[in-house]
């Protein structure tokens, strides 16, 4: 069974349509099946075109979640669906995943997600991932920087 506790960092990739990667900090929390819930305070995001990456303290271990379905949506930038690996000191474990969405607001202003009650603050992300077996996993993040392109 994946043990979120134990994931060091978080690797996204998608096709976001950022101008440039970003950096934020942020909290992760994943609800298991059983009713258990951990919380991941202080996780470090960085952010790309491609990836997606929340560190927390542990080290040595990759979720890396493999976008599809990136669009614009108003001034958010959306990415849903996707594979999810695992990557425990380089051992890789598929992840099934029943649903995934990516939603970054690198403006100023407040946006609403569509179809939705849930409004994002100025520079921030959030990412929501229910797994086949049942874990939520919910990534938020305020935008610290965003860096310049090599």
């Amino acid at each position: 069974m994946l043990k979120i506790s134990k994931i060091a960092l978080l690797t996204v990739s998608s096709s976001l349509f950022l101008t440039a990667p970003i950096l934020a900090e942020g909290l992760v929390t994943v609800n298991y099946p059983n009713g258990d819930t951990a919380n991941y305070p202080d996780v470090q995001i960085a952010s790309s075109n491609e990836v997606l990456s929340v560190k927390s303290g542990e080290e040595g271990k990759v979720l890396e979640i493999l976008k599809k379905d990136c669009y614009q949506e108003g001034l958010l930038n959306v990415c849903k669906g996707g594979t999810l690996t695992l990557d425990t000191y380089g051992v890789k474990e598929n992840v099934l995943i029943k649903q995934m969405y990516v939603f970054t607001n690198n403006t100023k202003s407040p946006q609403t997600i569509k179809d939705s009650k849930v409004t994002l603050d100025p520079d921030t992300l959030m990412a929501e991932i229910l797994t086949q077996k049942g874990t939520y996993i919910n990534i938020s993040g305020k935008i610290d920087s965003l860096l310049p392109r090599p």
